[in-house]
């Protein structure tokens, strides 16, 4: 794809693109199937982190350097979440210097739900 087109294929279906400092895409990649999740940003790094939006139940790390070609993926934690667990409680974040992934934990046991913390050393 040039930079600054957008695909008419990607206009109707899930993707994940990169876009310049002048607001256009210079990279985007299609999914053939819609996976729900969270995205959050790095602090540091050209990174986003990615919650089940590309393998369900896995938070990755999408990196990318201006002009290395397509963004490389990184798994960086199975999430674990049951997904019949309501609510906003798994959301992950990347600490302040970039060095650790806290996320929280959600599943059913019993008749009821439990939450724990996920803390995870970034590579």
């Amino acid at each position: 794809m040039e930079p600054g087109r957008t695909t008419r294929e990607s206009v109707s279906r899930h993707y994940i693109g990169v876009a310049g400092m002048d607001g256009l895409p210079v990279w985007e990649r299609t999914f053939p199937f819609f996976h729900y999740g969270h995205t959050g940003s790095h602090p540091i790094e050209n990174a986003i982190v990615i919650d089940g939006l590309v393998v369900p139940g896995l938070v990755c790390l999408l990196r990318w350097q201006p002009g290395d070609g397509p963004p490389h993926l990184q798994v960086l934690a199975r999430h674990g979440t049951d997904p019949t667990v309501g609510g906003q409680k798994a959301h992950p974040h990347v600490s302040k210097c970039g060095r650790y992934l806290a996320f929280n934990r959600a599943w059913r046991e019993g008749e009821g739900e439990r939450t724990s913390v996920a803390v995870v050393r970034m590579p």
